[in-house]
């Protein structure tokens, strides 16, 4: 096992958090992650579909650069951003696939 880094290795990806709540505030709140990597980057996992496309619009990432993805008997969105130079991975759940879609996707 490596030696941990420092937690001021990931100060762009808190300041972009910050950065994202002032400019954004009133959009809806979910699951965030900060995560440990080579590069900046924030984790942001939404309830719903809904709450996926407002932030999506709000990042600019065009529709056509979100994923639909199923694992497990779970299926979700997802799509990546940039904001001040940070990765922003956006995931939506709350999408119901009948089985026989599913095991097609």
């Amino acid at each position: 096992m490596g030696q941990a880094q420092p937690i001021s290795t990931q100060a762009s990806s808190f300041a972009a958090l910050l950065a994202l709540t002032d400019k954004f505030g009133a959009l809806p709140s979910g699951y965030i992650t900060i995560h440990n990597t080579d590069h900046a980057r924030v984790g942001l996992q939404l309830e719903t579909t809904a709450e996926f496309e407002v932030w999506r619009a709000a990042l600019q990432i065009a529709s056509e650069d979100v994923e639909l993805r199923s694992w497990n008997g779970s299926t979700w969105l997802q799509a990546d951003g940039t904001f001040q130079g940070v990765t922003v991975h956006l995931t939506g759940f709350g999408i119901e696939v009948p089985a026989a879609e599913e095991r097609a996707a």
